[in-house]
């Protein structure tokens, strides 16, 4: 039996899911195939301005900013806390940890734009490190401490492993951590400040190349023949339905199945984003709420023909049993979840919930709406 079944059986079997809903309704003779529109056809009668211009200013910019506001905020509660440490302090700096983990999900599965120019996706956050390149280079910095890095953009000359939030985490939580330490070492403290200052500026390098006037707005908001990366209006739509089924994928079989496993026995939590400062299930509840709302906001599901409403339902219905699988997932952390046969189920149906959707989005949206998906940023890793 194959990991996929085994959690269908469990999920269908742990949520107490009717075994009529699970399986197909008998039928007299099978429907037969209906051959999709062709997408040039469908392209031609709709106008997708709209959901892109919703897209990008009802979600990409506003999440570019929170990003932007919590970087700024967590480097200056390292500052504080750096300068004077206390325990209301060392508070505001886990929760602002947390919060700039949550904006970072809103925004990494958007690998295209500014994000993807100059390697900044990696810089913010050079994850995963299987090989532990990051933590060997924090060694060797810790071990001669040099002031000259810690100087106003330094750090944006070093390593990527060692500019984003991973290098972040494991100076604040790791062995002689600056919150799992009360004698860590000063430099300690002024290395993590210095990484969050260099996730200001690379937040705000972001924001401004989307919005200056020649920006990635712009250029999403005037495909045509004079614009050397959209040429027609459905390129930009497929922009954003790509960072859409890039995130479903990515969540699904990359940040929570290889770290849940087959069961508890075989769950290696350790595996998951941000497992160390315990904020994987921050994480995962953020990247799920985010991919919800690029879907929202821009409206794309209203493009939808008349005759594939049922795309719509099918994609709300879908969306509620992932929330539900969530809901039931109460743990503190990954570690303590996995452990839960329960807790342990409901992420693997979220596994099935996710790549339902991104099905749905890619096999029936897509065709229907006149786009043409192809490759995404995580083909051929």
């Amino acid at each position: 039996m194959t990991f996929r079944s085994i959690i269908i059986a469990v999920a269908w079997t742990t949520l107490g899911i009717p075994a009529a809903i699970a399986q197909p309704a008998p039928s007299a003779q099978p429907a037969a195939p209906q051959a999709p529109a062709p997408a040039a056809s469908a392209a031609a009668a709709i106008d997708y301005m709209p959901a892109v211009t919703q897209a990008i200013d009802g979600y990409i910019l506003p999440a570019y900013r929170d990003l932007q506001a919590d970087a700024g905020k967590l480097a200056d509660d390292l500052g504080a806390y750096c300068a004077a440490p206390d325990p209301t302090r060392r508070e505001a700096l886990k929760a602002g940890m947390t919060d700039l983990v949550k904006a970072f999900a809103g925004v990494d599965f958007m690998q295209f734009g500014p994000m993807a120019q100059g390697g900044r996706l990696e810089r913010f956050s050079f994850w995963p490190d299987p090989h532990g390149v990051g933590a060997r280079q924090i060694r060797m910095l810790l071990a001669r401490p040099d002031p000259a890095i810690l100087q106003p953009g330094a750090l944006a000359k070093q390593s990527v492993a060692l500019q984003g939030i991973p290098a972040l985490e494991a100076l604040l939580y790791g062995t002689g951590g600056v919150l799992t330490s009360d004698s860590a070492d000063p430099f300690r403290c002024r290395l993590a400040e210095a990484i969050g200052r260099n996730l200001v500026a690379l937040s705000g390098e972001i924001v401004m190349d989307w919005t200056k006037p020649d920006g990635w707005r712009a250029r999403m908001l005037s495909p045509g023949p004079q614009n050397s990366v959209y040429r027609a209006p459905a390129e930009p739509m497929t922009e954003v339905l790509k960072a859409e089924l890039t995130g479903l994928e990515q969540l699904a079989d990359q940040r929570i199945a290889p770290a849940i496993g087959d069961a508890p026995a075989t769950a290696r939590p350790a595996l998951a984003p941000y497992a160390a400062s315990g904020n994987a299930l921050a994480y995962y509840r953020a990247s799920k709420d985010a991919l919800k709302r690029l879907s929202d906001a821009s409206g794309m599901l209203k493009l939808l023909p008349a005759d594939h409403r049922f795309v719509v339902r099918n994609t709300r219905d879908e969306w509620a049993n992932l929330d539900d699988a969530f809901a039931h997932v109460t743990a503190p952390d990954l570690k303590a979840a996995v452990a839960d046969q329960d807790q342990h189920d409901r992420l693997a149906y979220s596994v099935i919930s996710l790549q339902s959707l991104r099905t749905l989005y890619q096999q029936k949206y897509a065709p229907a709406v006149g786009l043409s998906v192809g490759f995404n940023a995580l083909d051929g890793d």
